[in-house]
């Protein structure tokens, strides 16, 4: 597969409404776990667009909709923690959930210490990966929500 993003939902027209439902961004460069993924989050509900590496998903400066990011640790060019480290330079918050079969404590705690929300071993159980995935979401829209209303109120003092 190419390095572009995969839509894996049909979409309808956008509009400005369409851009508040939340996004769930995989990447991985395993295209088996990325489908397998997208069709258990899909199978949820949520709408999903899936990156073959680090790189591509900068590529396509998929930041504005709300969301997270399902975040392979080890992928060639560019890994996850590296991924992350460059959203952080960007000041994209999106809610990263770190995926790794070869994770190690301390790779963990250093990507829980620079702001991603979880961290899951593969196999991932499917209600752990869900949970975290809804939990991510939930904290990315009462983040957007908070920055609005502090935007709002300073709109009214000027």
């Amino acid at each position: 597969m190419g390095d572009g993003p995969e839509i894996t939902s049909p979409s309808d027209k956008e509009t400005k409404l369409d851009n508040l439902k939340p996004l769930i961004r995989v990447i991985d460069d395993d295209y088996a776990m990325r489908r397998s993924w997208a069709f258990l989050i899909e199978g949820e509900g949520w709408e999903v667009v899936t990156y073959s590496n680090a790189l591509a998903f900068l590529a396509a400066n998929d930041f504005s909709r709300p969301g997270c990011l399902l975040l392979d640790v080890r992928m060639p060019r560019m890994s996850g923690l590296e991924l992350q480290n460059a959203l952080k330079d960007k000041g994209v918050d999106l809610p990263i959930i770190f995926i790794s079969g070869h994770g190690d404590i301390d790779m963990a705690v250093r990507g829980l210490k620079s702001g991603a929300v979880d961290f899951l071993q593969k196999p991932v159980d499917d209600r752990k990966l869900l949970d975290a995935i809804s939990n991510a979401v939930l904290k990315n829209l009462n983040a957007r929500r908070a920055d609005a209303e502090i935007s709002s109120f300073k709109t009214k003092l000027e």
